[in-house]
């Protein structure tokens, strides 16, 4: 299962503390718990301990697909660079609404914090325009709206 993903370096930075977490503080809560409830007697009936196995293999998987986002992830460098792509800072104008917003990878998304994917239809409109430039989105109901990209950080 290799498949490249493109990180920024915060991207990067942020998913390794997230396996730091994961490995050091999470993952030994999680077996603490699962001796604890292996203590307390029959497993049968013991929702603490089912629980906790749950968590645990969710934990391990969770920590192996971020190992592997890392040992496959390239990291870009967008300095210097005029267009939108990942790791690009954008001001832009929608429906007279001005916003700044963040170009980033799948896995680094936020919407609540201004953090779009590349992958989103918006993030898949403003790829590779410039400042200046507009890019048309296509609504789910098929209407279109213009957005124009007043800035452009890197």
């Amino acid at each position: 299962m290799t498949s490249n993903h493109v990180l920024t370096p915060e991207g990067l930075k942020n998913l390794q503390e997230q396996i730091k977490e994961l490995e050091q503080v999470i993952i030994p809560d999680i077996i603490t718990r699962l001796k604890k409830a292996h203590a307390d007697g029959d497993l049968r009936e013991n929702n603490p301990y089912t629980q906790a196995k749950e968590d645990y293999a969710a934990a391990k998987t969770k920590l192996e697909q971020l190992k592997e986002i890392v040992r496959t992830a390239k990291v870009i460098d967008n300095k210097n660079k005029k267009e939108i792509m990942i790791g690009t800072k954008v001001k832009i104008r929608m429906n007279n609404l001005e916003k700044e917003i963040t170009i980033c990878a799948s896995v680094e998304a936020d919407p609540l914090n201004n953090k779009i994917s590349i992958d989103s239809p918006i993030g898949k409109a403003l790829a590779n325009k410039k400042q200046g430039e507009t890019a048309e989105l296509v609504l789910v109901n098929g209407q279109k709206q213009t957005i124009e990209i007043l800035e452009i950080e890197n």
